[in-house]
């Protein structure tokens, strides 16, 4: 698939999730999985006093950071959903050299966890 059928399947992904129904928070992740060498993208939802729903909208098979790059300038384009990055810690943006997640995570980390 290349990239722009990857940013056109996204991004009609992301218009069939978002229904901006009242009192409900919307916002994205990408994710870094360098088990599968692979960019995911989860489309986040949650109403006001309800648990949060994750919903898959697709994975790039791919580890090259300029593809991923250009994925998430033309998401960025299309909507101004928040994007929270998971996963990068030591990977920069191409264009810019800095950091495209600033410190790890909690949950990337171990932090506050008995074992």
């Amino acid at each position: 698939m290349s990239t722009q059928q990857d940013i056109k399947l996204i991004n009609e992904r992301i218009d069939a999730l978002f229904t901006r129904a009242p009192k409900t928070r919307y916002w994205l992740t990408a994710v870094h999985n360098p088990y599968d060498h692979e960019f995911s993208f989860f489309f986040w939802s949650q109403r006001r006093g309800e648990r949060q729903k994750s919903r898959p909208l697709h994975s790039l098979e791919t580890e090259d950071i300029d593809v991923f790059a250009a994925v998430i300038a033309g998401i960025k384009a299309h909507t101004q959903l928040t994007i929270d990055y998971y996963g990068f810690t030591k990977e920069r943006w191409p264009a810019t050299g800095d950091l495209i997640e600033r410190r790890p995570r909690d949950i990337e980390t171990n932090a506050g966890l008995p074992f």
